[in-house]
């Protein structure tokens, strides 16, 4: 039921047959389908299908899930765990943690859970690239837990084809220091940016997520391709 519609501006739309939402080509994996369920599908819209492969991987992903994961989980603390962490100039930070547990070896830990892709490092919690979100986890919760460790539970995108599973990993450390203070200077300078009204242009980002920013060609053009854009003035 809850993967049949979705609410968008305020209206209720299905997700299989609506002209208002978009599926990436990645979300259309044949290979999930039995070759009854191919003869079926024929004559059915890309829309149609695609929906139907992401419910496929979906009931896949939560059997890898309870097979892999759920018996390694001993204790669950909490979930959707609230946090605020404000810095010296009153800005506020708040997010929401997965879950807070104790692991089967006894350790307390945050573990972030993510669906790709592509394949997690090992030491995916010390870089740059990932362990930022995990660094800050364990920073709102460590005085609050006797947390021992961040991480990731990884479940992947991109399904097994001899005998349709997705695969897991469990990426679990303690994030350093430097880590942790450098996500921290990143939200100041990003929070100290927006006050001077300055949002410099993420190049590398332009095309993230399969689809071009809504803003590449106004960027590129110096300010003035508005197409896509509506521009308006101050608001009272």
């Amino acid at each position: 039921k809850e993967f049949k519609s979705v609410r968008v501006n305020g209206s209720f739309e299905n997700l299989a047959t609506s002209n208002n939402i978009r599926y990436s080509k990645a979300d259309l994996d044949l290979d999930v389908f039995t070759e009854k369920e191919l003869k079926d599908l024929e004559g059915k819209s890309d829309q149609f299908k695609s929906w139907m492969s992401l419910q496929r991987k979906c009931e896949l992903l939560i059997a890898a899930y309870h097979k892999d994961i759920l018996p390694k989980i001993k204790k669950v603390i909490a979930t959707q765990q609230y946090f605020s962490i404000k810095n010296e100039a009153g800005d506020e930070i708040t997010g929401f943690a997965d879950l807070i547990c104790e692991w089967e070896d006894g350790r307390l830990i945050i573990p972030d859970h993510k669906t790709t892709s592509i394949t997690y490092p090992s030491d995916a919690v010390m870089t740059e690239q990932y362990g930022k979100q995990t660094a800050l986890y364990y920073e709102a919760f460590k005085d609050k837990y006797p947390i021992d460790a961040t991480g990731f539970i990884v479940l992947e995108k991109k399904i097994r084809k001899k005998e349709p599973r997705a695969r897991t990993d469990i990426i679990l450390g303690v994030p350093p220091e430097e880590l942790i203070q450098k996500t921290f200077d990143e939200f100041d300078d990003v929070l100290y940016n927006i006050k001077q009204g300055e949002f410099p242009c993420m190049t590398p980002k332009c095309d993230a997520y399969g689809q071009s920013c809504c803003y590449k060609k106004y960027c590129q053009s110096g300010s003035k391709d508005l197409t896509g854009l509506v521009k308006i003035g101050k608001k009272d």
